[in-house]
């Protein structure tokens, strides 16, 4: 993930940021979509909640079973579910075609 720290402007790339290595400052950052989850959005449907939706129906027309089967005799986890949604929590779409945010009344559903 690229970082951009809010205080000196620098640039960095990793999973997450504590401290800016250049000014040492805690504060403030910036977080960048990578562009793999820009060419994504680009594709969503109305009923995708999110990246990992959309990205879960691109795989699933390229072969998206063919990956499970081969994990599975190669006896690891496909962790499909468990990345579609992670992805759709970190990157969710704003509004779906009612205006309202679908994870989000989701969330709020008892």
């Amino acid at each position: 993930m690229k970082f951009t720290c809010d205080k000196c402007g620098w640039e960095l790339f990793a999973e997450s940021v504590m401290m800016c290595p250049r000014c040492k400052d805690t504060g403030e950052w910036t977080r960048h979509k990578p562009e793999w989850v820009k060419w994504v959005e680009k594709r969503r449907n109305e009923t995708d909640r999110g990246v990992g939706d959309t990205a879960q129906r691109i795989f699933a027309k390229l072969g998206g079973e063919l990956f499970k089967k081969l994990a599975a005799f190669l006896g690891m986890p496909c962790g499909c579910n468990d990345r579609q949604d992670e992805w759709n929590a970190l990157w969710p779409y704003p509004c779906s075609i009612t205006g309202l945010n679908p994870i989000a009344i989701e969330q709020n559903r008892p």
